[in-house]
Formats: structure tokens, C-alpha cells, sequence
């Protein structure tokens, strides 16, 4: 697995929408506050296109400017604007060489897995974490912050945190991957699928927003019928915003423990501030990683990265 090269103040950062566009008062805002953090914001060639009200351009247009982020030598690191939807539209139209070809560092989350499970699956590691829309939100978080870009930087971070009463306690290591779970699931069984990859022992992140019950627990079935949990060696739980609760367990996660995933005996850490809360502590994509999970204590550390 490739690590791209960590990157220094005052290097150039590209700014791309590969999905729902962003206001312009709210991409000046995303702008400003790259140029606070010490770096040098790149805003790519269609930016600011609107395409069927929603999107940020078309395929082709965003297709166009991830390949500029990704040929551009003076570019250190690729943020994108915000999620929503569309980046499935792009891997078919890609490059299949693109994150290999110069690897650089990639940012985002929700919609954004797309690329992270195409940059993974191509052997690239990258960065689920902050983007466009957290840095022009009014809570905006500035630890998720600091972390983010002290990341980029080389400063790997070790993560503590408190899982609250629910989780599955052990100890495990393998690749980390995930991310929002109805962006990564239709992915299962294409040539996208970074849980399908020969050999690895997984360690599985998971966040989702918006979400009934009865979807979260068909899509995690989708994905043990596709075989793609025979690998996960741990699960870490992430924010799961206004998610439904039709089924009476009380939260996402306890029906997750209790019911949807009992058949796996794996450590599983609840509570990772990462997802749509606000909070998104960074995770790196593709690295190795050990996982631990104890009464009252959870722990992720990244191995050699």
C-alpha cells in the first residue's frame, strides 16, 4: 500500500466538488480557512459549475478535475468541497491509473468514500476525514481540525476514546477501511470494493446519516452475502446521525451489537467521533491499524505509517 508523501505549510492544496456543489459564500469560507491553517488553496478548473441543479458539473466536468488535482506536480493534497452524492458516477470514467500515477493526499467523507474505496483498491492510502463543508459549517470542530492537517503534516495521531456501555471488547489488527455505509455498499463485488482485497485482514469503520433501521441492517446483510464481513477482524462505529430507531433497540448501535452483527465475535468500538456531527477525526485508509476495546476505553493506533 502506497503512503503519499506527507506535505508542509505553504503547499498547494486543490480544492475539488466531485458531488453537490457548494454556495459560493460558503466556498470562500472552505477557502479562507485552508489559507488560515498555513496551506495554499487551489480551487480546481469547475469549481464553481452547477449541473441539474445539484451537482457540481457534470461527470465529465468533476471526472476533468479530479485528473488536474492528480497531474498538477504542484499540488500537495486534494480536498473536496462537500459529499451528497454523485462520486459513483466517476471510477467507470476515470483514469484506472489516476491514484497510483502521482499519489497525493485525499480528504472527505460521506460520498467521498467512493474515492476513498477506489484509492484504496488501486493500493493508495487517504484520509476519511474533514473537507469543504466542515470548514464553512458554524460547528465547525477544530480538533477534527488540528488533527486533519497536523495528518498531512506527518504527526499520525493515537487515538483514545470513551465507547460508552455498548461494544464487543478484544483486541485486533488489520487495514482500516470504510466510511459512510450506503456509499461503500454498492460498491461490493465491482472492482471499487476495498473490502474485497485479497488477503487483508480488515479492520472496518462505519458511519451513517439519515438512515432507517430496517436499511442499515439490510445493507450490512448486503454485505455478509457478499461475503465482504469474512475478513473484518474489528469494527469501529462512527456518529450515526439521525438514524431510525423502528425496531425498538434504543440506538443504531445496540441494534447492531444485539441483533444485525451477533453472528461476528470481533471486537467492535462504539462512539468513534468521525460521521455527520460535526466531529471527524481523521482515519487513514488503507493503513494497518490495532484496534482495542475495553470496559469503558477504546483505543485505535496506526502500525508503521
Amino acid at each position: 500500500m502506497i503512503r503519499p508523501d506527507f506535505i508542509s505549510r505553504g503547499d498547494a492544496v486543490a480544492v475539488i466538488a466531485p458531488s453537490y456543489h457548494l454556495s459560493t459564500e460558503e466556498l470562500s469560507q472552505a477557502l479562507e480557512a485552508v489559507r488560515s491553517a498555513g496551506f495554499m488553496p487551489v480551487p480546481s478548473p469547475n469549481l464553481e459549475r452547477v449541473f441539474a441543479g445539484k451537482y457540481a458539473g457534470t461527470p465529465g466536468e468533476r471526472a476533468e478535475d479530479l485528473v488536474w488535482a492528480y497531474s498538477d506536480p504542484e499540488i500537495g493534497a486534494v480536498m473536496p468541497a462537500r459529499g451528497g452524492y454523485g462520486t459513483i458516477q466517476l471510477p467507470g470514467i476515470l483514469p484506472e491509473d489516476l491514484f497510483r500515477r502521482n499519489p497525493r493526499w485525499l480528504l472527505g467523507y460521506s460520498d467521498i468514500t467512493t474515492l476513498h474505496a477506489a484509492g484504496v483498491c488501486s493500493g493508495v492510502m487517504s484520509i476519511h476525514g474533514i473537507m469543504g463543508s466542515s470548514l464553512a459549517s458554524p460547528e465547525r470542530d477544530p480538533l477534527s481540525e488540528e488533527l486533519t492537517f497536523d495528518l498531512l503534516c506527518g504527526k499520525v495521531p493515537e487515538y483514545t476514546w470513551n465507547p460508552g456501555d455498548a461494544g464487543r471488547y478484544g483486541s485486533a489488527c488489520g487495514m482500516l477501511v470504510g466510511g459512510n455505509l450506503a456509499t461503500f455498499t454498492p460498491l461490493a463485488g465491482t472492482a471499487y470494493d476495498f473490502m474485497g482485497r485479497a488477503g487483508e485482514d480488515l479492520i472496518l469503520f462505519v458511519e451513517e446519516v439519515e438512515e432507517s433501521a430496517r436499511n442499515i441492517d439490510r445493507m450490512f446483510n448486503a454485505l455478509r452475502l457478499h461475503g465482504c464481513l469474512d475478513r473484518v477482524r474489528g469494527i469501529v462505529l462512527g456518529d450515526f446521525t439521525e438514524c431510525g430507531d423502528e425496531f425498538g433497540y434504543g440506538s443504531t448501535e445496540r441494534m447492531l451489537l444485539s441483533f444485525t452483527l451477533s453472528g461476528l465475535d470481533i471486537p467492535v468500538a462504539c462512539g468513534f467521533p468521525a460521521g455527520h456531527a460535526g466531529r471527524n477525526w481523521p482515519l487513514v485508509e488503507g493503513a494497518r491499524v490495532r484496534l482495542d476495546v475495553a470496559p469503558g476505553s477504546a483505543g485505535l493506533s496506526f502500525i508503521d505509517l
